[in-house]
């Protein structure tokens, strides 16, 4: 009897390691793959000056490609769960992408902004839009509370603001922290 509970326990656990493995594939997948979408979202703006949804149903477009670390990324409007589920996203009340003052853009750990843990001072950041493109220099990363929006008021000068959750290798889904790298602006438009 014990043989046939542990084989069922065995079984089990097998399941739940292979629904979990799967999950986390699925969303790495997602992510990936929206990234071709928005890609042909992203010239489709570039030629005619207007926002392209990527697919049919979304309730957002491309504002932004961003290079960093080697990695080109785009970069959607919004930065609600369901817009960073497919890419990083330009925060709202920030400025946009392209314009002056503080331009802020937020992205998942686990994905997208993953990168962000080997960005160092110094590092170099570019934005595009579709009003050109605008150089930054990484100049300090910090971490804030969930809840602190005093990092993202305008403060002058042009600055990028790269946010993801904090500790990169957290377990929990809601972390109560955030990575700030914050660049500054290097070359004029």
């Amino acid at each position: 009897m014990t043989r046939g509970w542990s084989g069922f326990v065995l079984l089990g656990l097998l399941a739940l390691a292979s629904w979990q493995v799967a999950s986390a594939g699925y969303i790495w997948a997602k992510a990936r793959l929206a990234q071709y979408l928005i890609a042909d979202a992203w010239q489709q703006m570039l030629q005619t000056g207007e926002p392209v949804r990527p697919w049919r149903w979304a309730d957002t477009w491309p504002v932004a490609r961003l290079e960093i670390k080697g990695q080109s990324l785009y970069v959607l409007q919004g930065a609600s769960g369901r817009v960073l589920a497919f890419a990083p996203g330009h925060v709202d009340g920030t400025s946009e992408p392209g314009h002056r003052g503080t331009i802020a853009i937020a992205g998942h750990r686990d994905t997208h902004f993953a990168l962000l843990e080997q960005v160092q001072a110094g590092d170099r950041v570019t934005l595009h839009s579709r009003l050109g493109l605008q150089h930054f220099a990484i100049s300090e990363g910090r971490v804030v509370s969930a809840g602190d929006s005093q990092v993202l008021a305008p403060t002058g000068d042009t600055r990028l603001l790269l946010i993801t959750c904090y500790p990169f290798d957290g377990l929990a889904g809601q972390a109560s922290e955030r990575y700030v790298l914050i660049a500054h602006l290097v070359e004029p438009s």
